[in-house]
């Protein structure tokens, strides 16, 4: 008998654990407290549909995003947090747009501080979002970003 209550007990716990959903960001704050850090100061909002364009990437699947790059080519910094609703929207930023801006940092403007930065990008699935952050300080971001 207590077999049975324990088992039961278990499965009642699995389904609520099941039943959780992703807490959703407040991206307005996040991107708020991030500009006070001043880690991403030569940073400006991207548009997605600039990100479309230059990195091939298609925004089909992606809810909510904040994308904010350095205005400059002498500063890799940047973060992005893409709310996806599929997987195949993760595959599709992590082999577009990820892959490119790597690429375009480590190969073709190369430029050995920025990109060990780069080598070094903070990637995340969390609470639903994608988080890509590349800066000198990616875990004060992170922090931030989890809250």
């Amino acid at each position: 008998m207590k077999k049975i209550v324990i088992s039961l007990m278990l499965v009642g716990l699995l389904l609520v654990g099941c039943g959780k959903k992703n807490k959703d960001l407040d991206l307005d704050r996040i991107t708020a407290s991030i500009e006070e850090t001043n880690l991403f100061k030569d940073a400006s909002k991207i548009d997605i549909d600039y990100i479309e364009r230059k990195y091939g990437m298609s925004t089909e699947g992606i809810e909510d995003y904040r994308i904010y790059m350095s205005k400059t080519s002498t500063s890799a910094s940047m973060y992005a947090i893409f709310k996806v609703s599929s997987d195949k929207a993760k595959e599709n930023i992590e082999s577009t747009f990820i892959n490119k801006y790597i690429n375009s940092w480590t190969e073709i403007v190369y430029n050995a501080s920025e990109a060990k930065l780069v080598e070094n990008m903070y990637k995340e699935e969390y609470s639903g979002y994608l988080i890509y952050i590349v800066s000198t300080d990616n875990d004060k971001v992170l922090n931030i970003i989890k809250g």
